[in-house]
């Protein structure tokens, strides 16, 4: 009930957490756009100010300077224009109002000089961008002595689609309105400055601001995953450790009872008057007492060899007997079961390796005794042996197997497998963390590939002097 409780605590405590995540990140991410819309409009005021500011001063040094050539262009366009519409010529006045402003269009931004004025203020500053200059008519009409023709006015004229094909950005800045009357036209029309690099600049400036925020998030989000991480490895632990006590109590419980019952029986008067009964009794008590040593001694031996205050008796074995010894015995402690088990080891039969021949027996068993446990058919062994620069032992069987996720823990300590409809076994989930302990201190490495109901591999290498090639002396 309580680890009920404890877990529905961590579900909310991670919802919540993910939560605030989601709205620091969201709230960072409306800073940010605040941020950079602000540093936009700083920098349209600026510019527009400089600009204009710079224009002004041209402009009382030499009035008219950067439109005089546009503008007396203009005025010779508009008079062949006007005289061409005058005289009759133009029998679509809506067609020849269009084609009339587009042709005044591109005149103007052609002969306009604004650019350059612009880039000699820039210079002045010290500023290197990229702009381009537009021009926006919102009103031109053809001035004659008795008549008047109207060209182009942006609130009667709204329909048409000359804004759209001048294609100017919503960026571009205005930096002057310009009323101007000529000889044959009059017309109001705006100087428009597109900064093509703006948003580049802009983020520039914000650049060093958004690395912080970002380092920021990237923090927050890092120390929550590890904490998210910890607090999933702390419940995964939690059940293995509910797993194991329940493991162990039915281990320790079921030899205890046994032995209860035994030791009643043994007080029964009648029952002790049956010298064979009393013999059998015994022997039942002995078995379970043992089976009860050995329980707790695999789990002090586990304990020590996890606080690794523990001594390895190394000496130089014959591998090829070794194996054969190991084999045969095995073979010989399952004798009543349907079982093939097949040794190939390609090795000199009189190779030496240095091992604690003991410990290495005690893994070795460990992997057989699995092979022959973890399998829902008749059990099928193969021990092979190679030799490089190392010792290469390889166990295969034709077991249950696992999937991927079991195989990546099935080294921890109390870690088990569940086995489906295979009641047979028991255990206490310290085998296979035993049989890693024992080779990595012989300097070695174990390997596991299994698949479901296709078998494992177990892959063991061990340096056969009992040196790894980091090690010394």
């Amino acid at each position: 009930m309580y680890f009920s409780k404890v877990m529905k605590n961590s579900k909310k405590q991670i919802g919540f957490t993910i939560l605030a995540l989601v709205i620091l990140i969201l709230m960072q991410a409306v800073t940010v756009l605040r941020i950079y819309k602000l540093e936009t409009d700083k920098f349209d005021t600026e510019y527009r100010e400089l600009i204009i500011n710079g224009l002004d001063l041209f402009e009382e040094a030499k009035p008219g300077i950067g439109l005089d050539v546009a503008h007396d262009n203009l005025d010779l366009q508009t008079k062949r224009l006007f005289e061409y519409y005058k005289f009759g010529k133009a029998s679509d006045t809506l067609g020849f109002r269009k084609i009339t402003l587009k042709l005044i269009q591109e005149d103007f931004e052609k002969n306009q000089e604004m650019d350059v004025l612009i880039k000699k203020i820039l210079q002045n500053k010290k500023i290197k961008t990229k702009f381009k200059v537009h021009i926006l008519f919102h009103k031109i009409e053809f001035d004659g002595y008795s008549d008047t023709l109207s060209i182009f006015n942006e609130t009667i004229d709204s329909n048409w689609e000359y804004v759209d094909d001048l294609r100017i950005p919503d960026g571009a800045l205005s930096v002057k309105r310009v009323n101007h009357w000529g000889s044959y036209y009059s017309c109001n029309y705006e100087l428009l400055i597109d900064f093509a690099e703006k948003e580049k600049m802009v983020l520039g400036q914000i650049a060093g601001m958004m690395a912080i925020m970002l380092v920021a998030l990237f923090v927050i989000g890092f120390i929550f995953i590890t904490i998210l991480r910890n607090m999933l490895e702390e419940r995964r632990l939690s059940l293995l450790k509910t797993d194991f006590i329940n493991n162990m109590t039915h281990e320790l419980k079921t030899p205890l009872s046994t032995i209860a019952i035994a030791t009643k029986s043994l007080s029964n008067s009648d029952f002790a008057s049956d010298s064979e009964k009393v013999i059998g009794t015994a022997k039942v008590i002995g078995r379970q007492n043992k089976q009860l040593s050995k329980q707790i001694n695999h789990l002090l031996d586990v304990s020590m060899w996890e606080r690794q205050q523990f001594d390895l008796d190394k000496r130089w074995v014959v591998l090829g007997d070794f194996l054969h010894d190991l084999v045969e015995a095995f073979k010989w402690e399952c004798k009543d079961l349907d079982m093939t088990i097949l040794q190939d080891c390609k090795i000199d039969p009189k190779l030496e390796v240095f091992l604690d021949e003991t410990q290495i027996t005690t893994a070795l068993h460990n992997l057989l005794i699995n092979a022959v446990k973890y399998t829902d058919k008749k059990p099928e062994i193969s021990l092979s042996c190679e030799y490089t620069d190392q010792i290469i032992l390889i166990i295969k069987d034709n077991g249950i197997g696992m999937s991927k996720d079991n195989a990546k823990h099935v080294f921890e300590k109390f870690y088990r497998v569940h086995t489906g409809n295979i009641h047979k076994v028991k255990g206490l989930g310290l085998g296979l963390f035993y049989v890693r302990q024992i080779i990595e201190a012989h300097r070695g490495t174990i390997q596991l590939v299994s698949k479901l109901k296709k078998g494992s591999t177990f892959t063991i290498k061990i340096p056969s002097n009992g040196r790894s090639n980091n090690s010394t002396g």
